[in-house]
């Protein structure tokens, strides 16, 4: 029996599919660090468990208390997939859930982790997967734009 080659669009959704979970993939284990670090288990241990190095892993713990929680963008835009939100009413969440930062303490202060935000790589995350429309996107950013002119 003659192997069919598979067709572009076929390759294109799998490819898709493979990049979603790897999205969910990489927030789930970002969740399991902070679930494991705030039950007291040293960062050698949670590095071993991740298939990280202990550096990386404190990265990303400091890294988590310098910025919003990005679950929480991803669960805003899920209760709007799951009709509890009107467009508006996520666009307005998700710009007061980026604004709502920490401010730096004493730990990675001057390293450029409080300037950087990695909520706005999200939210291009979130445009890139689809998640949110591009309308939406804009908006999110001119709402974000109109506050810090404030």
């Amino acid at each position: 029996m003659a192997k069919v080659a598979p067709s572009a669009g076929a390759v294109v959704r799998h490819l898709v599919t493979s990049k979603r979970q790897q999205d969910v993939a990489t927030r789930e284990i970002e969740r399991g660090i902070r679930q494991l670090a705030s039950l007291g288990v040293t960062q050698r241990d949670i590095a071993a468990l991740a298939g990280l190095s202990q550096p990386e892993v404190s990265r990303r713990l400091k890294r988590q208390q310098l910025t919003v929680d990005v679950d929480r963008l991803r669960s805003i835009v899920a209760e709007r997939e799951a009709a509890r939100l009107s467009s508006d009413e996520m666009i307005r969440a998700l710009a007061s859930a980026m604004t709502a930062r920490r401010k730096p303490g004493r730990i990675s202060a001057y390293d450029g982790a409080s300037t950087s935000s990695p909520s706005s790589a999200e939210l291009m995350n979130l445009f890139r997967s689809k998640a949110i429309s591009r309308d939406e996107y804009e908006a999110v950013r001119a709402l974000l734009r109109e506050r810090k002119s404030r």
